[in-house]
Order: structure tokens, then C-alpha cells, then sequence
């Protein structure tokens, strides 16, 4: 999963995106969660990435790997935000785009960033 942080990380930039904050998190079905914010028109457009597991797999070690990324726009219930947070506006919207990860990973991501360009352009016109 490293790889996939790493990758993720870099292409954030380059398509408009900033990483706010990251949360490693002791959860069966969470890794961990992080929030972006868009540099680009609307900046006040955030959105929550969870890295979730697949808790019907086994792995020896007993820490399961992520095998997907869930976006989306509402605050998870697990981010642990303050109520009056300024990010609690994005409650409103249920959509939300997936990152199945595995060895195809490299292929789907420019798809993904996509997805995320469409929740941000879908922010934006909600706010006009």
C-alpha cells in the first residue's frame, strides 16, 4: 500500500488537489483516512479518502491490507471532526467514487482523479 500512498501523493498536485490532514486509524476495516483539499476553483471543496480493508481476507500477520480507496465529498463517521467544523457543509452530498487497488492500480488511477474532478465540479454547483 505504500506504493499506492506514495503515487497518490505525488499525483495530488498535479490535478488540483492538496493533502490537509492523514489519520492512521486501529480499526478492522479502516487503515486510514485522509483529507484533500482542491487547489483549484472551488478551493473550499474538500474531500475524505478512506483506505478500507477487506475484512474476509486473511493475513498472517493479522493487519490487513487496503484493497480499496472510498472519496467522497460527506465526512466520514469515523472522522473524528469537530461538529462545528468548517468542513461539515460537504455532509450534504452522498456520492462518492472508489479506488479498487491491486496490481491494475496504475491504469485506473487517472480514471479516479477524474471522479474526483466530477465531486468537485458536482460542489461547485451545488454552491451557485
Amino acid at each position: 500500500m505504500v506504493g499506492e500512498h506514495n503515487i497518490l501523493k505525488d499525483l495530488l498536485g498535479p490535478n488540483g488537489w492538496e493533502l490537509v490532514e492523514a489519520r492512521k486509524l486501529d480499526h478492522r476495516w479502516y487503515l486510514e483516512m485522509w483529507l484533500i483539499k482542491s487547489i483549484r476553483s472551488p478551493t473550499d471543496c474538500f474531500i475524505f479518502f478512506t483506505f478500507e480493508t477487506d475484512p474476509q481476507m486473511d493475513e498472517p500477520t493479522g493487519r490487513l491490507p487496503a484493497y480499496k480507496i472510498t472519496a467522497t465529498l460527506r465526512k466520514p463517521v469515523d472522522w473524528m471532526a469537530e461538529s462545528d467544523s468548517q468542513f461539515d457543509g460537504n455532509e450534504l452530498f452522498e456520492d462518492s467514487t472508489d479506488l479498487f487497488l491491486g496490481r491494475t492500480v496504475e491504469k485506473k488511477i487517472p480514471a479516479f482523479f477524474k471522479d474526483l474532478a466530477n465531486l468537485r465540479q458536482k460542489f461547485y454547483n451545488f454552491y451557485q
